[in-house]
């Protein structure tokens, strides 16, 4: 398990914070989707292993009552990017540079903005 994934499973403990604890009880409670080809299963509390292709899964998602998706990762976003089904942009940046690795907008033709 990572420290992040025991932060939001295990309020209980002593160096967490109200709103730490406030966030791993909402993030709990949520229904999430994990798109992998490598893991067998998905331990996280309301969490479902979709295994298909990205964007139709999630053109089936979005036919079904409920608010919209919120997404992570960067093989997801590209996917939704590239596809152009992601209506708007809410970056949350960390306070964390790694200096390599994939770049969220590398790759993609065109402009961003919604049709």
């Amino acid at each position: 398990m990572s420290p992040l994934t025991a932060l939001l499973t295990i309020p209980s403990q002593s160096l967490t914070t109200k709103c730490m604890i406030d966030f791993a009880d909402r993030i709990n409670s949520i229904p999430k989707m994990v798109f992998s080809k490598i893991l067998e299963k998905a331990d996280w509390n309301n969490t479902r292993l979709l295994r298909g292709n990205i964007v139709e899964e999630v053109l089936k998602l979005r036919r079904l009552p409920g608010k919209a998706l919120s997404i992570g990762g960067i093989t997801v976003a590209s996917s939704l990017m590239k596809a152009n089904l992601i209506y708007d942009y809410w970056l949350m940046v960390q306070p964390v540079a790694c200096g390599s690795g994939r770049r969220l907008f590398d790759g993609l033709d065109g402009d961003l903005s919604s049709s």
